[in-house]
């Protein structure tokens, strides 16, 4: 069950490298970033795999999790993220012409909810809660106060690719 040997392509509107390979049971999917603000979409969210049977680009068919086995690690070239999802799930299919990678932006705050570093029994500022500019997720020092940087971290990943499994 060796590995096929695939080319790593790079998305530079993503920021994202991507490597596709299979070998007699599955599908792997490895994504890798040097990039910080993709590198926390990822953590934050998550990687979504669509697979598109018309080649519509569409996000007609998700894979839910239980499809799917994710590994990641840091490592000196950034974060590597590897998806395995069992070629029997994908042959069900007939035609497979596209997969989708998607990777959602971060989430603001709702206004009713947005931290703002007083205790609801108004004792005192608390000096933590500006720090978590994004939903559940504490902000690097270099991002925080940057609105480019801010604004691309709620942007969307959506990386669409030919697929040829046989």
């Amino acid at each position: 069950m060796q590995k096929e040997i695939a080319v790593t392509n790079y998305d530079d509107d993503a920021k994202l490298g991507y490597t596709i390979t299979k070998d007699n049971s599955h599908l792997y999917i490895t994504l890798s970033t040097k990039e910080k603000t993709t590198q926390l979409k990822i953590m934050s969210n998550g990687v979504r795999i669509f697979f598109d049977k018309e080649g519509k680009k569409r996000k007609n068919k998700e894979l839910n999790s239980e499809y799917i086995k994710v590994n990641h690690q840091m490592s000196l070239d950034g974060l590597v993220y590897t998806l395995k999802v069992p070629l029997i799930y994908i042959a069900t299919t007939q035609n497979l012409p596209t997969i989708g990678i998607s990777i959602n932006g971060m989430q603001s705050p709702e206004m009713g909810n947005r931290p703002t570093g007083r205790p609801p029994d108004g004792r005192g500022l608390s000096g933590r809660g500006i720090e978590k500019g994004m939903k559940g997720f504490a902000l690097p020092l270099e991002i925080r106060g940057n609105i480019s940087l801010i604004e691309e971290l709620q942007s969307d990943i959506n990386i669409w690719v030919a697929l040829d499994i046989q």
